[in-house]
């Protein structure tokens, strides 16, 4: 016997809690907290006739860019990371002995290795450590 799931998903117009064939996503914005909700063709225009002159009145507001050279997480590779809290401990650094590493921990020991040829492997002293 075969099992077979459906899942079957029913759209509400969150204005009039009425079920819909197709709903539009309406974000908005007022005093500085963020809006959304699900509305028919119906109730949407009925939500833009009723903001048209606030709208018409207002200034638009240039969507904000993300900044410039955004810091990402430093990447891990999945043979790194024993190396990383050696590394990490020889340097002073404080490191638990298990979970996550520190970004900026992970960024020091990536800065520090890209003076080196290759990356230190578990034997080896990292570049720039004392001997």
């Amino acid at each position: 016997m075969a099992r077979k799931t459906r899942t079957i998903e029913e759209v509400f117009d969150d204005l009039t809690d009425e079920q819909v064939d197709e709903a539009e996503l309406i974000t908005f914005s007022v005093r500085g907290v963020d809006y959304e909700f699900d509305l028919s063709a119906a109730s949407a225009k009925r939500f833009d006739d009723a903001l048209a002159p606030f709208i018409e009145a207002a200034r638009e507001v240039p969507r904000k860019k993300p900044a410039r050279g955004s810091k990402k997480p430093a990447r891990v590779r999945s043979n790194e990371p024993a190396l990383i809290r050696k590394w990490a401990k020889e340097h002073g650094h404080k490191v638990a002995p298990r979970g996550r590493i520190d970004d900026d921990i992970v960024a020091a020991y990536h800065k520090a290795q890209k003076g080196s040829a290759a990356p230190a492997t578990a034997g080896e002293k990292p570049a720039g450590a004392a001997s």
